[in-house]
C-alpha cells in the first residue's frame, strides 16, 4: 500500500490510503470525489506500481483519457437473482467438477462476499386483499420450488453468500437499508464502500 495514513476514532486507531499525500493537496481538491474513491482502491489494493501509477495520474486529470483501463478490486458484490443464479450455478457446477475428479470441493468458493436479492420474480395474482403478499408470497414459492431450493442450499454450500427472499424489497432499497455501509474496514485499515 502506498500513502498510508492514520486517523483515530472512538479510541481506535485506523489506517487508511490516503490520495491526497499521493497526488497532493491542489490535484486532489480538483478530483471530483467519485475519482477520488476509485484512485483510493487502485492505491489500496494494486500490486503493481506502475498501473497505480498510471491509473491514479488518469483519474486525477480534469479530463481523464477514454483508454485508461482501472483494476478495481470489489470488496462485495450484490446480485439480482436474474444474474445472481447464473453465478451460483457457475460455482455449483465448477465444485461438481472437482468431485467428479476426486477434488475437494470446498476449493471453490466466493472470493468477496455476495448478497444475492430475489426480487425479479414475484407474479402478482392476488391483488387489493388483506392477506395478498401472503398469497403472492405462496405462489411463488410453489411455482419455482426447485429454484429456491438451490438457493438455500447455495447460501449453506458458500461461504459469504446472503439471500435476501422474495418478499424482502427491491435491490435498490435492501442495498441502501441493510448492505451497503459508508465505510468498511479490514486489518485496521478503513476504506469507503464500493
Amino acid at each position: 500500500m502506498l500513502a498510508l495514513s492514520h486517523f483515530d476514532a472512538n479510541g481506535l486507531r485506523y489506517a487508511f490510503c490516503d490520495v491526497r499525500a499521493h497526488v497532493g493537496a491542489d490535484v486532489y481538491a480538483r478530483m471530483p470525489y467519485a475519482a477520488r474513491v476509485l484512485a483510493e482502491n487502485i492505491l489500496r489494493c494494486s500490486q503493481n506500481a506502475d498501473e497505480t501509477r498510471a491509473s491514479i495520474d488518469a483519474l486525477s486529470k480534469s479530463t481523464p483519457p477514454d483508454s485508461v483501463t482501472l483494476a478495481l478490486t470489489a470488496p462485495r458484490v450484490i446480485l439480482p437473482d436474474s444474474s445472481g443464479i447464473p453465478v451460483l450455478m457457475d460455482l455449483a457446477a465448477l465444485r461438481s467438477a472437482l468431485a467428479r475428479r476426486g477434488l475437494p470441493v470446498g476449493r471453490v468458493d466466493s472470493s468477496v462476499p455476495i448478497s444475492l436479492i430475489v426480487d425479479h420474480s414475484l407474479q402478482v395474482d392476488v391483488a387489493g386483499t388483506r392477506d395478498a403478499e401472503r398469497i403472492n408470497l405462496a405462489r411463488e414459492y410453489e411455482r419455482n420450488a426447485e429454484r429456491y431450493r438451490f438457493i438455500k442450499w447455495a447460501q449453506g454450500a458458500f461461504e459469504g453468500v446472503e439471500v435476501y427472499p422474495p418478499g424482502s424489497g427491491i435491490i435498490h432499497q435492501i442495498h441502501l437499508e441493510k448492505i451497503a455501509l459508508v465505510a468498511r474496514v479490514d486489518h485496521g485499515v478503513a476504506y469507503p464502500d464500493f
